[in-house]
């Protein structure tokens, strides 16, 4: 990865940086969905066995923000806690797209991952602590990243753009 007029050019995606430490310690994303898969599959597996291969697809999808350029500069930022990027939308927006009639299911799961379910349409009015927690309903999330994610789409490698569960 280089920086050329203040942008840049990637070559490796990242999941998590680590302060002060080179980019060669840091969690590429394809080790992070790899793990969180992993995860998401033992613990469905432990509500119902049936369930076990929809957490593939959870673990791969929850964090396709972090494709976006937007969140790798604010990785490589010297400051990132000040530099805020959406990074569970664009999943849910996937999976809402992608994966059929249960594609809402997954991008409640995939756009709460780290704030909570949101309902559906209607959320009570609440100031919340921190910042990065939303609870503006998901229908109006999903609504209000269309566009966003179509000037600046996540550059996705082809391993996530299907799934076999899906097929």
């Amino acid at each position: 990865n280089e920086l050329v007029h203040g942008r840049w050019l990637l070559s490796a995606f990242y999941a998590h940086s680590l302060e002060a430490r080179p980019e060669t310690d840091w969690e590429p994303m394809a080790d992070h969905e790899e793990r969180t898969a992993r995860l998401c599959r033992r613990f469905l597996k432990r509500i119902d066995p049936a369930l076990a291969p929809w957490g593939d697809v959870l673990g791969r999808w929850h964090d396709l923000g972090k494709y976006l350029r937007a969140y790798q500069e604010k990785i490589r930022s010297p400051d990132p806690a000040r530099i805020r990027v959406e990074h569970s939308l664009p999943g849910a927006l996937f999976a809402s797209r992608q994966a059929g009639p249960l594609g809402r299911a997954l991008a409640f799961v995939i756009a709460g991952h780290h704030t909570g379910l949101a309902n559906a349409k209607n959320n009570e009015p609440r100031s919340l602590a921190r910042g990065c927690i939303t609870r503006t309903p998901l229908e109006q999330r999903l609504e209000n990243g269309e566009p966003l994610l179509a000037r600046q789409p996540p550059d996705l490698p082809e391993r996530l753009k299907r799934s076999p569960v899906l097929e």
